[in-house]
């Protein structure tokens, strides 16, 4: 990826394969939004959507926004789930090992139906992100479940969120709780609309939680009050 990361790239979006139809639509048609605003789009599905490609974007120069959409996970020390996984690690007093993404071949990985590179496994641990240098990202937009959770620290709350302020991210958008996936899709193309007609961010978020309030079908706050902006 990393050749594709200049001054021209908008925006670099990944999702995971073992679930593409529940974010294909989400991902296209932000996508194609973009484009019709002149912005280049570097779309990383299916296999593409690897923690190596992840990796790949250490470092990059001068890529403005980051847009996953895939499956997040977040255990406290208490209730982590008994999977091969989670044995081979340490997790219990390192939270950023309890949060992560989950992305190309993390299903896999995950069930342990396969042997994987413990450090290209698929499941990028927030441990694993915070190590990474994403300063060149205004934005990060975390569209999964459980993305804002994790264990309360003296600085703050310690999962995905501790994860990406630690790689420079500047804004990041992320969730409280399960999300429905096609409220999610309306909810993220609203917030794309606006942020590239130039609305300022923090007014093209909240005109987005307005527009999802304001439609019949998911105007219940579990459709909409999951999402938070936040400046990192």
């Amino acid at each position: 990826l990393k050749p594709l990361l200049d001054g021209t790239v908008a925006g670099i979006m990944m999702t995971n394969p073992n679930t593409l139809g529940l974010f294909e639509t989400e991902i296209k048609e932000i996508a194609t939004l973009a484009e019709d605003y002149g912005r280049t789009v570097d779309v990383n599905s299916g296999l593409n959507g690897s923690e190596r490609a992840f990796r790949s974007l250490s470092g990059s120069l001068s890529s403005s926004i980051l847009h996953i959409a895939t499956h997040g996970f977040y255990f406290t020390a208490t209730n982590v789930p008994q999977v091969t996984w989670f044995d081979k690690m340490s997790y219990k007093d390192n939270p950023l090992q309890r949060c992560g993404l989950i992305l190309s071949g993390g299903n896999t990985a995950w069930n342990a139906v396969a042997k994987y590179d413990e450090i290209d496994d698929g499941i990028l641990t927030g441990a694993e992100i915070a190590e990474l240098d994403l300063s060149s990202f205004n934005l990060v937009v975390l569209s999964a479940c459980y993305t804002g959770l994790g264990d309360i620290a003296p600085d703050g709350i310690a999962g995905l969120i501790k994860a990406f302020r630690n790689a420079g991210v500047r804004h990041l958008i992320v969730t409280l709780d399960k999300v429905d996936d096609k409220a999610t899709s309306l909810f993220m193309k609203s917030f794309y609309e606006q942020l590239l007609c130039g609305v300022e961010m923090h007014t093209a978020f909240d005109d987005a939680v307005r527009f999802i309030k304001s439609t019949p079908e998911y105007c219940a706050a579990r459709f909409w009050a999951p999402f938070i902006l936040l400046d990192l």
